[in-house]
């Protein structure tokens, strides 16, 4: 939400062409500030568990195979 203070007399009908840019550089999305018509940009993002449950199968099966690696050249 953005909240417009210190003006007296101003009615949103006032305010015209405004958009809302996110980020820093010029070409990234930028949103038309009507948001009655504009529907705002939905991202997929991963669940955090899911996204440790990954790391964590990915660190023990490097420990597996580490260790069956270690297993085979000590039993020669």
């Amino acid at each position: 939400m953005f909240n417009l203070s210190g003006v007296s007399g101003l009615a949103e009908q006032d305010i015209s062409k405004v958009s809302f840019q996110y980020g820093t550089s010029l070409n990234e999305t930028r949103i038309p500030g009507n948001p009655s018509t504009t529907p705002s940009p939905v991202r997929e993002v991963p669940e955090p568990s899911a996204t440790a449950a990954i790391g964590l199968l990915a660190l023990s099966s490097l420990g597996l195979l580490k260790k069956k690696s270690h297993e085979s050249k000590t039993s020669v």
